[in-house]
């Protein structure tokens, strides 16, 4: 659904008010994330690995969670080891 207040053809006022990365075109809501990723994340490979697999992350949250949903059988059995 388009809002009302369009600036030009297919884009939203919202749309307008995100901040765009200038190397991958990544959107964030507010420059303070923005920057963010331009300083840890853009063009910088992920180097945290699964223990299990050859999944790979920025963040150990994203591990943790990778972990949890793909290998729980795994992660139950290491705790008896």
């Amino acid at each position: 659904m388009w809002h009302l207040n369009t600036i030009g053809i297919g884009v939203t006022l919202k749309e307008s008010r995100l901040f765009k990365c200038q190397s991958c075109h990544r959107a964030y809501r507010n420059k303070r994330s923005l920057s963010r990723h331009i300083q840890k994340e853009c063009g910088v490979p992920p180097t945290l690995q699964c223990s299990f697999c050859s999944y790979v992350g920025r963040y150990n949250h994203c591990i943790t969670l990778h972990m949890r949903k793909k290998h729980a059988r795994e992660l139950s059995l290491s705790n008896y080891c």
